[in-house]
């Protein structure tokens, strides 16, 4: 009977450390995915000459750079949201700017900011349950 109460525990205990485990390798990944996403993202802005920043396929799109500063907003806003309890890194000034240096600026401080509230996201913070949608 002991050793079945032993080995229950050390059972259980490896089932802890391995979704501890799991959890520390999810943000992990995370964090690699968010580093690279600026840098791709940081690229393709730079890429983009700065003439073409208002361009839109149809009127109905954004532009570009309009496109650019949604993603930074939606970034923002999901990491202090979810994530954290700080204030989005995008204001709603940042929505107006239309020169790419400006709106590379606001890439890069968005991206920054999400990736040190990840940084700090404990993996103990995995399991909550957040409310994302209407009528959760």
């Amino acid at each position: 009977m002991r050793f079945l109460s032993v080995f229950t525990f050390l059972f259980a205990s490896s089932l802890f450390v391995g979704a501890q485990n799991n959890d520390s390798l999810f943000i992990a990944s995370a964090l690699t995915k968010l580093k690279n996403s600026k840098e791709y993202t940081l690229k393709v802005a730079d890429l983009m000459p700065e003439h073409q920043y208002g361009f839109r396929p149809t009127k109905e799109e954004m532009s570009f750079g309009e496109q650019l500063l949604h993603i930074c907003s939606n970034l923002g806003w999901l990491s202090s949201s979810y994530l954290s309890t700080g204030n989005n890194p995008v204001s709603k000034e940042d929505g107006k700017l239309q020169n790419r240096d400006s709106i590379r600026k606001v890439v890069v401080r968005t991206y920054d900011y999400a990736i040190a509230v990840l940084t700090r996201f404990s993996a103990t913070n995995l399991s909550d349950t957040v409310k994302f949608l209407p009528g959760q």
